[in-house]
């Protein structure tokens, strides 16, 4: 069994010892377990943004730390790597001035239009407790922006005695 402080601080181990003629002793030995600072962990692993946003929320970066809550933890951007058929240059472009807030909040402020496709952006986070720190990827999907079709004004000339709906 592994040792774990926030499961039990204290231990009570039987050991049992018998000589070569039989006879055994049994005591109880106690074993204090000291606590460590763990690295935090990351939950969320996908965010979203839908092309044609001025400013974005794109969603919040959930991780969690044994010796405190999430408000405890920093979150940096690192690094940027694109997947599908993105370049490093279409990354830079989605997300210009992409930023993870200390909260965990990734914003965006210019998302590219005319999108079509299933690619997007891997974000390198680093989330920290202040003494132990762990590296998370997040995926940013780009999403197409459903855009409402566009009917431009028309107007026809028919004969009489004509079907108006084959005009």
């Amino acid at each position: 069994a592994t040792a774990n402080y926030e499961e039990a601080a204290l231990y009570n181990l039987a050991v049992s010892v018998t000589d070569v003629g039989g006879l055994v002793t049994t005591e109880t030995v106690l074993v204090y377990v000291r606590d460590v600072n763990e690295p935090p962990w990351v939950g969320t692993t996908e965010v979203a943004v839908v092309e044609n946003r001025a400013v974005y929320e794109l969603g919040k970066i959930e991780a969690q730390d044994n010796e405190q809550t999430q408000s405890g933890l920093s979150f940096t951007w690192v690094s940027t790597t694109p997947y599908g058929d993105y370049s490093a240059g279409t990354c830079t472009s989605l997300l210009p001035a992409a930023a993870v807030a200390v909260d965990g909040t990734v914003t965006t402020q210019a998302a590219t239009s005319g999108y079509t496709g299933t690619s997007g952006c891997t974000v390198r986070v680093n989330v920290s407790d202040g003494t132990n720190w762990v590296l998370a990827d997040v995926a940013v999907d780009l999403k197409e922006h459903n855009v409402a079709p566009v009917l431009n004004d028309a107007s026809t000339t028919i004969d009489e005695d004509h079907d108006i709906a084959t005009a």
